[in-house]
């Protein structure tokens, strides 16, 4: 079962039950593996990618759970992935934690339905993330050399 793509919702519901379990269990590569594939079969789900960012998590792979944390909340406004984004951020390497309830609901167990468009895929998020940035950085650097020109003109310096 585990090289066969989820197509339908009940095989898709049935398959992401499995990782939720293997997640439970620890087995977080097991579960990476499974949410991969439905994230194949559903591309962009809210339902496939916060739990493929916990695992990610947990197996230290950081960057790539703050990526897709940072999708979710870009397309969905995701409290939970705000919640998970400021814990990686803040102690990289702190102690394994459970999962607080509040991250995973009952609702989630069903098959993926909410879909990001292709334009603003994970990738697309970290671009633009990445183009803030710069263009904050930008403005810092043009305030700083403005203060020095004035400086200068004005004698302070």
């Amino acid at each position: 079962m585990h090289g066969k793509l989820a197509v339908n919702a009940q095989e898709a519901t049935k398959r992401f039950r499995e990782s939720d379990t293997f997640f439970r269990e620890g087995r977080y590569h097991e579960a990476l593996y499974v949410l991969e594939e439905l994230d194949k079969a559903y591309p962009n789900s809210k339902n496939v990618m916060f739990p493929k960012a916990l695992c990610l998590d947990r197996l230290g792979r950081t960057g790539e759970a703050v990526a897709i944390c940072d999708a979710l909340i870009l397309q969905f406004n995701d409290p939970r992935a705000q919640t998970l984004k400021d814990q990686l951020l803040s102690s990289p390497q702190r102690p394994e934690h459970p999962i607080p309830a509040s991250l995973i609901t009952p609702s989630e167990a069903s098959a993926p339905t909410q879909k990001m468009k292709r334009s603003e895929s994970p990738a697309a998020g970290t671009g633009a993330v990445r183009r803030t940035v710069s263009v904050i950085l930008l403005a810092v650097l043009l305030i700083a050399l403005a203060g020095v020109i004035a400086g200068k003109l004005l004698g302070w310096f």
